[in-house]
């Protein structure tokens, strides 16, 4: 019984090791590869099947340093005081009103200080919104990890915005926006 448990915990042990995700290796040893995955599919981008799309949270440390490695240009501001969340692959005809909320873990909706929708650096279609940090956002720390799905509270940002005719929801959950053991927005 004590040899089949060792090899077990041996696993169970070395699994986070394994699953190190891209964002955590230094600035230096990214690759264009893993920087593309950051901006398409990580804790802080995420793809809306309708419309196909991908909602970005573009002042986080990972997307501003992802932006750089594939050589896009970071988007103009510095982060600090605001949130920059965009939308990226919209019809190039996107335009008109726009208008976005953000929600904290069940608060009161804040809608959007500033929208920009404009020409990204590749040629794709990008609306930006701009919105005021949120105070009281927890670092959700080491409870990201429980196992068997345990929520213990909702540590998220709900993402509504309106492009025209185009109609975009996404939930970012905070437990997954760690970088280098720091929540990164």
């Amino acid at each position: 019984m004590k040899s089949a448990f060792l090899p077990l915990s041996l696993c169970v042990l070395s699994l986070p090791g394994m699953l190190a995700q891209c964002w955590e290796k230094p600035d230096d040893k990214w690759t264009e590869m893993a920087a593309r995955r950051v901006m398409t599919d990580s804790p802080w981008a995420k793809q809306s099947a309708s419309p196909r799309v991908i909602v970005r949270w573009e002042s986080a440390a990972p997307v501003v340093h992802a932006r750089r490695v594939v050589k896009l240009t970071p988007l103009e501001g510095d982060g600090v005081a605001v949130y920059r969340i965009s939308i990226a692959g919209l019809a190039p005809d996107a335009g008109g009103s726009a208008t976005a909320s953000l929600r904290y873990s069940g608060g009161e909706a804040v809608n959007m200080s500033r929208v920009r929708v404009m020409k990204d650096a590749d040629g794709s279609t990008l609306a930006v919104f701009e919105f005021p940090r949120a105070e009281g956002v927890r670092d959700p720390g080491l409870l990201r990890v429980l196992p068997f799905g345990i929520r213990l509270r909702a540590n998220e940002f709900r993402f509504a915005a309106t492009v025209g005719p185009a109609q975009v929801r996404q939930i970012f959950d905070l437990r997954q926006m760690i970088c280098r053991r720091e929540l990164a927005l």
